[in-house]
């Protein structure tokens, strides 16, 4: 018996996904979400829930970029993560550039940056619900 080297595929409202890719958006899916819930819901200072999202879920959200998942997320997943990673705690020191950065940010900007996330995690659900993807920002 042949098999086909094909991957197996669903229709989707927004054309044909295939099964494998699956995974990948639901992973995706998965740290947004998570990372939403950590802002939401956890204890502590809005700077430690950010960096702690960050950290722990978007950072490893796409960290093999995967062309199954549409540009316009992975370029905004990209820039939010290099606009929170600019600082260092001294210039010998390389690590934990998030961190670093959360370190002087206060009041408003850390909302702004609550709110990126939020904002990314319901343009991704809107997506996979109606295969609607948003605009690039020029």
């Amino acid at each position: 018996m042949k098999v086909d080297n094909v991957c197996n595929k669903i229709p989707h409202i927004g054309g044909i996904i295939h099964v494998s890719c699956i995974n990948i958006m639901s992973n995706f899916r998965y740290r947004l979400r998570e990372a939403t819930k950590i802002l939401v819901t956890h204890p502590g200072e809005i700077k430690y829930r950010i960096a702690s999202a960050c950290l722990d879920h978007l950072v490893l959200a796409n960290l093999v970029p995967d062309k199954e998942i549409p540009v316009y997320f992975r370029d905004k997943l990209d820039a939010f993560l290099k606009s929170i990673s600019t600082k260092k705690w001294a210039e010998h020191l390389e690590g934990d550039r998030i961190r670093a950065t959360l370190h002087g940010t206060r009041g408003k900007t850390l909302s702004k940056i609550a709110n990126e996330i939020w904002v990314l995690y319901n343009e991704f659900e809107e997506y996979l619900h109606s295969g609607f993807i948003p605009e690039h920002d020029s």
